[in-house]
């Protein structure tokens, strides 16, 4: 047994690494659900950031569960030259650009 491997089952009685991967796929439908609620309750666009400030995670899982969510039309994505902007549904597009002189 792997140092690693003794400290998962001291704290959580953790015995193999298929339970290390269900906690894992466990934890990432919980975010994906509280993401899933922090978009439907805003009214502006928001980053990637924003998310990952918002749940203390990397940036890097922020943008792969907001572009999965995306995908499936929880939000709208817009790239930009830096990073990407996620619109609520429900905000128009249109109505960003007249009020940030987007063309």
């Amino acid at each position: 047994m792997t140092c690693l491997m003794k400290v998962f089952k001291a704290f959580g009685g953790l015995s193999c690494w298929g339970d290390v991967t269900m906690l894992r796929e466990k934890n990432v439908k919980d975010l994906r659900e509280e993401i899933r609620r922090f978009i439907k309750q805003q009214k502006q666009p928001f980053s990637v950031n924003d998310v990952a400030k918002e749940f203390n995670i990397s940036w890097t899982t922020a943008r792969a569960v907001l572009l999965e969510l995306a995908l499936e039309g929880e939000v709208e994505v817009m790239k930009t030259t830096k990073s990407y902007v996620f619109i609520p549904k429900g905000v128009s597009i249109k109505e960003l650009k007249k009020l940030g002189g987007g063309k």
